[in-house]
């Protein structure tokens, strides 16, 4: 019988150790350095920002990221009568995340019950506009 410990793997993974290991199987430097750069992104909770020196991603700091990116995307773009296509960024995202998430379950396929469900735990930024039609006069100029 074999017994191991894997809790938090993922979260002790050395990242020289990974990315040696990668660069056996991936020759493209460009996907190597995209994966250096995702393995050492922070993360950042509140106003706190919290580097990562080692393990993988976990669903909180993947939400956590993507809700960086998505507020910088909702803040470029969140005009009033763009609303309608921030939602549609919203809505892939979550099927992204579905899809990301699946592929990495031991049971496979995550259902939408149990997405709903780690959604309401670590919630994905919902759009918002950022300069309404009213104060468009502002930032106008003719």
């Amino acid at each position: 019988m074999f017994e191991a410990d894997l809790k938090n793997f993922f979260g002790s993974l050395d990242h020289g150790w990974l990315l040696r290991f990668v660069e056996h199987r991936v020759g493209d430097p460009r996907i190597l350095s995209l994966i250096r750069k995702w393995l050492k992104a922070g993360v950042m909770e509140g106003k706190t920002y919290e580097e990562s020196e080692v393990g993988t991603p976990q669903v909180k700091e993947l939400v956590d990221r993507i809700n960086l990116t998505l507020k910088g995307h909702y803040n470029y773009y969140g005009m009033g009568g763009n609303y309608q296509s921030l939602v549609k960024i919203y809505n892939k995202t979550k099927w992204f995340l579905k899809k990301m998430l699946s592929s990495r379950s031991w049971k496979g396929n995550v259902t939408w019950d149990l997405f709903d469900q780690i959604m309401v735990k670590y919630p994905i930024l919902r759009p918002y506009i950022k300069i309404p039609y009213t104060e468009f006069t502002k930032y106008a100029m003719l």
